[in-house]
């Protein structure tokens, strides 16, 4: 082996611990989803934590707090679902050479 490709493997070794360290925990995101509501949100997804936040104060006033029943649930998911796909864009990049 020569020491041009050690050094290649070894970079691509350092860039795939770089991209796995950007990893979000989905347990953090779910608990921090499930105590905050759409709080919790802006850890998987800031775009996403803002407007689940509007609608969720929106539907909670027009039904006069009953909404949260609905959107709770809604919220946790999409908090679920938000770091999944975040993570899997990750696991593609290291598969695909960073």
């Amino acid at each position: 082996m020569s020491d041009s490709t050690a050094a290649e493997d070894i970079d691509r070794l350092i860039r795939a611990n770089v991209e796995l360290s950007k990893k979000k925990s989905a347990g953090m995101s779910l608990g921090l989803t499930l105590f905050f509501g759409p709080l919790g949100l802006f850890y998987s997804g800031i775009v996403w934590g803002l407007a689940m936040t509007v609608i969720t104060i929106l539907v909670s006033l027009v039904t006069f707090g009953f909404g949260l029943l609905l959107m709770w649930p809604i919220n946790l998911f999409l908090s679920w679902w938000l770091v999944k796909t975040y993570n899997d864009k990750i696991d593609n990049r290291i598969l695909n050479g960073v």
